[in-house]
């Protein structure tokens, strides 16, 4: 009688041990492809830091001209990371410009739009 005791008390241990593995087993499962929507993210605040900038220290008669570059090299940039970058602007100098773009992978899409005024 006592070595069935040991045995059924050994099985339900273990048992129980393994349940409790199992479960925690779960929280320790990483998802790269959630990582890469949080760092698409970050994208967003830089892209529009960069417009930012050009913006600032450009002079109104070069301020079309470095725009139209800072796009391009970062469609260039963006489309080497595997995310599509569209982006465009539209307003006067002195005035109020306003930048639209877009950042679109395969599971992340993202339309942005603010306003700056010179």
């Amino acid at each position: 009688m006592k070595g069935q005791f040991f045995i059924i008390a050994g099985v339900l241990i273990v048992s129980l041990i393994s349940l409790i593995f199992q479960y925690f087993y779960d929280f320790t499962k990483i998802n790269p492809s959630l990582y890469g929507i949080f760092y698409e993210r970050n994208y967003i605040y830089e892209i529009k830091e960069m417009y930012i900038n050009v913006i600032n220290l450009s002079t109104c008669e070069s301020l079309e001209e470095e725009l139209k570059v800072l796009e391009n090299e970062l469609f260039l940039d963006m489309i080497s990371r595997g995310i599509l970058f569209n982006g465009t602007h539209s307003g006067n100098c002195p005035g109020t410009i306003t930048i639209r773009f877009s950042l679109i992978s395969e599971k992340f899409n993202s339309n942005t739009s603010f306003s700056f005024t010179k």
